[in-house]
């Protein structure tokens, strides 16, 4: 699968996640964090990272279909998938085993994906 591939699924499953967590943030995040979700401080808090993976997911979308090239995108992408991976792994005792596994390997994999991204050739044209 092509970089260019690669960076829009990522892009694409980026902005639903994040629109997910904006609009609906108890139950996207009940699975995710279990009870705690319930609580609207939580729920903040999943809508801030909701809004932050929206933007980071669309603002890549626009600079592919404009033909620029997406690496500044990508790079918050990274930072924001390995920043999360990395709380995951620092709440592990708190965290649910499928929870914290599913975290790690969804935001590590996407954070890895996007480092290899980053830097091949993410052709403007394909």
């Amino acid at each position: 699968m092509s970089p260019r591939r690669i960076t829009t699924l990522i892009a694409l499953g980026r902005a639903a996640i994040g629109a997910t967590l904006l609009a609906a943030p108890q139950p996207a995040g009940k699975g995710w964090l279990g009870d705690v979700a319930d609580d609207p401080r939580a729920q903040a808090v999943l809508r801030g990272l909701g809004a932050r993976d929206l933007a980071i997911g669309i603002g890549t979308l626009v600079s592919l279909t404009r033909g620029r090239r997406p690496d500044r995108w990508i790079e918050a992408g990274i930072l924001a998938d390995g920043a999360d991976a990395f709380a995951a792994l620092m709440a592990r005792e708190r965290l649910a085993p499928a929870s914290l596994a599913t975290t790690v390997a969804v935001a590590g994999g996407a954070a890895l994906l996007g480092v290899y991204t980053r830097f091949a050739s993410v052709d403007q044209t394909e």
